[in-house]
């Protein structure tokens, strides 16, 4: 599915390209663009994208370094075996000037936890309660970076023709959300429950799944009983984001998602 015009689209690449780290503390080495560079990229072939958000964020990526000055896609998800077992997949392999690069890409959304600091990495947890920021970072640094230089990895290249990386580098990008009752807790947005909508946010434009990573383009706003049933019809499917009036934006979750976590 590709975004409805040119200006969302360079939108959505400005997202994903240049948006906000994750986390400006993760102890990653990440990758850095020349802003300008990205601006003046064409988005006259823009690629058609999937829904599913991780894998779009890939092809974004991979789509604009292609076309970036200097820069060459060698491989994308690469997949490293050992006899025969898979181990793992490198993400993007480019080439810069002389410099071969293994880029792992990750788009993520994280909920400060109700009652919580925002302190701690493990404070911030995924609108399904499947993944925890702490745990991403520790697989990017453990698992993820480390395959580019194992003896595995050098092996499945050396086989498909493939250059050996001389870096692996991350792109962390997502946006982390606070309790709307406690701001402080440091994310850009805001999240609530669905019984605290009306009271959390006075008018909003609700986000398709597709539109999480930005070129939405027009914001039609509706508050009060209009956006709880627009949320309300779209939250069996999972959390909905929205932008509020202005330019927040908020998660917004079931109301079972707020318990406490069990010790």
């Amino acid at each position: 599915m590709s975004v409805s015009s040119p200006a969302a689209a360079r939108a959505e690449l400005l997202w994903c390209l240049h948006g906000p780290r994750l986390v400006d503390s993760s102890g990653l080495s990440e990758l850095a663009l020349d802003p300008q560079s990205i601006r003046q990229l064409p988005v006259s072939d823009w690629p058609i994208l999937p829904r599913r958000l991780g894998r779009r964020f890939e092809l974004i990526w991979g789509w604009a370094l292609a076309r970036l000055p200097g820069w060459q896609v060698v491989a994308d998800e690469v997949q490293v075996y050992d006899n025969k077992r898979t181990v793992g997949a490198l993400d993007l392999l480019v080439q810069r000037d002389e410099q071969v690069i293994h880029l792992e890409l990750a788009v993520k959304f994280y909920l400060c936890r109700r009652g919580l600091s925002g302190g701690r990495a493990s404070d911030w947890v995924g609108p399904s309660l499947r993944d925890r920021l702490d745990l991403k970072l520790n697989r990017m640094r453990t698992h993820q970076l480390p395959m580019g230089q194992r003896p595995v990895t050098r092996a499945t290249l050396q086989a498909l023709g493939l250059p050996i990386p001389d870096i692996s580098m991350a792109v962390l990008r997502g946006v982390c959300f606070s309790d709307w009752r406690a701001p402080e807790s440091g994310g850009a947005g805001r999240w609530c429950t669905l019984d605290e909508l009306e009271d959390a946010v006075s008018e909003a434009h609700v986000l398709d799944r597709t539109q999480w990573l930005g070129g939405h383009g027009h914001l039609e706003m509706k508050g009060g009983r209009d956006l709880w049933v627009a949320v309300e019809q779209q939250l069996s499917r999972g959390a909905v984001q929205l932008v509020d009036s202005a330019g927040v934006r908020v998660m917004v979750v079931s109301p079972s998602w707020a318990e406490p976590v069990p010790e």
